[in-house]
């Protein structure tokens, strides 16, 4: 059996210079996901901000659609204890 260190010395050289390019690249590689992790939490929180946005929107509008049957109701309840109006002629 032939250890590393008793190969031909370019071959060792290559191997040494191979490990370091796979390491640069683990190290870029570990860039662009920790930017497309940090991408990925700002678009969450993003959408989280529209969602509470769009709910609390829709909340009002149903306050306000809530109100305007309560107001029509009692609209309708005045006119129905009202007496029938009575024609002369």
């Amino acid at each position: 059996m032939v250890t590393v260190g008793q190969g031909d010395p370019r071959e060792v050289a290559a191997m040494g210079d191979g490990v370091e390019r796979a390491i640069a690249r683990a190290g870029e590689l570990e860039t662009l996901v920790a930017n497309e992790v940090s991408a990925l939490e700002r678009a969450y929180s993003d959408n989280e901000v529209r969602i509470r946005a769009l709910l609390q929107d829709i909340a009002h509008q149903r306050d306000n659609l809530v109100g305007q049957a309560e107001t029509g109701s009692q609209r309708d309840l005045r006119r129905a204890n009202r007496p029938a109006p009575t024609t002369s002629h």
